[in-house]
């Protein structure tokens, strides 16, 4: 696969819950403030049993925040479930440029490549020269 095919693949992460979610239940699931309208999508009732002390720290966070602790709680599962989603996504990313990598039989040496961005860090805060480029080698 090309570099710009997997680029072309890749979604944010409001795009990858919301076409697993129809996949899965055929509606949508919330946005941050946990409306639906937006999408068209539908609320599936639950029901959780929390911890008093937790159920406490969400109503207090839920307060300042200005929001039901209903509308925290849908905020906070949709953020962890996108960023599950994420963590997936660059696992497969991260295999799929391993078996490239492979394939191609070139790569990068690991500690040039952690050398390339100490120093482009350092260049980036105004402090060196724009680092040279880490050279791809053959991968045995």
């Amino acid at each position: 696969m090309s570099e710009s095919a997997v680029k072309a693949r890749r979604r944010t992460p409001a795009e990858i819950l919301d076409s697993n979610a129809r996949r899965k239940t055929g509606s949508a699931v919330p946005d941050k403030s946990g409306d639906t309208a937006r999408t068209g999508g539908t609320f599936q009732p639950t029901s959780l049993k929390l911890p008093r002390a937790l159920k406490a720290q969400i109503d207090a966070i839920a307060r300042t925040e200005g929001v039901s602790p209903h509308a925290y709680m849908v905020s906070t599962l949709g953020t962890a479930a996108a960023r599950a989603l994420l963590r997936a996504q660059f696992s497969q990313d991260a295999h799929d440029a391993g078996r490239q990598m492979t394939e191609a039989g070139r790569g990068y040496e690991l500690g040039e490549v952690r050398e390339y961005f100490a120093k482009l860090a350092t260049f980036r805060s105004g402090q060196s020269g724009k680092p040279k480029k880490p050279q791809l080698t053959k991968v045995v």
